[in-house]
């Protein structure tokens, strides 16, 4: 009898332009008519938080028959089109492992009841978060709770017995629209140390964006947003000027990351839409994404951060205005998630919104013929104007 030459049989995951995410299956002990029983993975890591999809997610694993050579195929894989992080569970905890169960990489975690901590949350925002788990046993029953920290977010019962058609349907538990905030820790608790827990994809949907009292902010964000259909507030680009007037362009539309805006709305927190990606032009745009570094001696244009300036009422905030005022002071930071105007050098201290919000007038020289009287915010700080004369927050002359 003449032993079969041994070959390596192999499959590979592979994205759109065929390049090899992972290897999902090997065997170097392969030989001419041998059988290979090959799960796929629902779900797999790419390059940073890039989540992919199978094709065809109903088609989790197929037999095939070994030829005569050394072989390679490969199943094809879609990128996801968002913000999403993947987490396999047994990477995580320490709990006694089991294999070729499901369908992300033919692991999955079991033997703890008590509450096991998964993924903390990177951002804040609102996710959709889903995983997969059953009970191990026939016919048994599984409950599972998923928590931010001690908070108890959802408990889904009726988990039942392992099998990859039964994942498929009911296994794969989602909640949606769950608010994290940065620095949340999610955590899963089964109800039997029969419980089996297998991957946790953690999608973000929507970042929260703040208008104070005034009626306008200034906003930038990570990720690409998307403001189609939205209508509780509006989004603006600075494109332009003429003069000390600066237009603005509303964004009805997508943006992409770090694009500076200017929102406007009653005052309140709204959530924005996240996209994977937009092709819009925003080159024309003149607000840009704080960072928090010192944009004081950047070049040699003219800088505006949004501020707050009272009409005079002293005590009544309910007739305070904002305004963009020109940064003078070394160092100057914009804190991330804000956003500054920079126009050519010479222009206008301070910009006042018009009224019918299509433009930003220039009220220096206004100001400069004849200051208002009561307290305003000028250049960052608190300034309070007297009968023609203007002190600091401490009573001190300022010209």
């Amino acid at each position: 009898m003449t032993a079969k030459t041994r070959y390596t049989f192999t499959v590979n995951a592979v994205d759109a332009g065929s390049n090899v995410l992972k290897t999902i299956y090997t065997d170097a002990d392969s030989y001419e008519g041998k059988s290979h029983t090959i799960v796929y993975p629902k779900y797999l890591t790419g390059t940073g938080n890039i989540v992919t999809y199978s094709k065809d997610n109903n088609t989790y694993g197929e037999s095939k028959i070994a030829q005569a050579q050394n072989e390679t195929y490969t199943v094809s894989y879609t990128a996801y089109d968002g913000v999403a992080y993947f987490v396999e569970v047994e990477d995580v905890i320490s709990a006694t492992g089991v294999s070729n169960w499901n369908c992300s990489n033919g692991g999955a975690v079991r033997g703890f009841t008590d509450a096991k901590s998964i993924f903390t949350v990177p951002a804040t925002g609102v996710y959709d978060i889903t995983y997969a788990a059953c009970n191990n046993n026939v016919n048994n029953e599984l409950a599972i709770t998923l928590s931010k920290n001690e908070t108890e977010i959802a408990t889904k019962s009726d988990l039942r017995y392992i099998s990859i058609n039964y994942i498929k349907t009911t296994g794969i538990v989602t909640n949606n629209n769950v608010s994290l905030a940065s620095g949340d820790v999610l955590k899963l608790t089964p109800s039997t140390t029969n419980g089996i827990v297998d991957y946790m994809l953690i999608e973000l949907k929507s970042v929260p964006a703040t208008i104070g009292a005034t009626g306008w902010a200034t906003f930038s964000s990570d990720y690409a947003l998307d403001f189609t259909g939205i209508s509780d507030f509006e989004a603006y680009m600075i494109t332009g000027h003429d003069g000390n007037v600066v237009t603005k362009s509303q964004v009805t539309g997508t943006v992409p990351a770090g694009t500076g805006l200017l929102l406007k709305g009653a005052a309140g927190s709204y959530n924005i839409p996240i996209v994977g990606s937009s092709s819009t032009d925003v080159s024309a745009n003149k607000l840009v994404a704080g960072t928090g570094a010192d944009i004081s001696a950047v070049g040699g244009n003219t800088r505006y951060v949004l501020g707050v300036s009272d009409n005079g009422t002293a005590g009544d905030t309910s007739d305070d205005f904002a305004e963009f005022q020109k940064i003078t002071e070394t160092p100057a930071t914009v804190a991330k998630g804000k956003a500054y105007l920079e126009l050519e050098a010479g222009l206008a201290r301070s910009m006042r919104f018009s009224g019918d919000v299509t433009a930003i007038e220039n009220v220096e020289a206004a100001a400069e013929a004849k200051a208002k009287e009561g307290k305003f915010i000028e250049n960052g700080k608190l300034v309070i104007v007297k009968n023609g004369q203007k002190f600091n927050a401490a009573g001190a002359k300022l010209y």
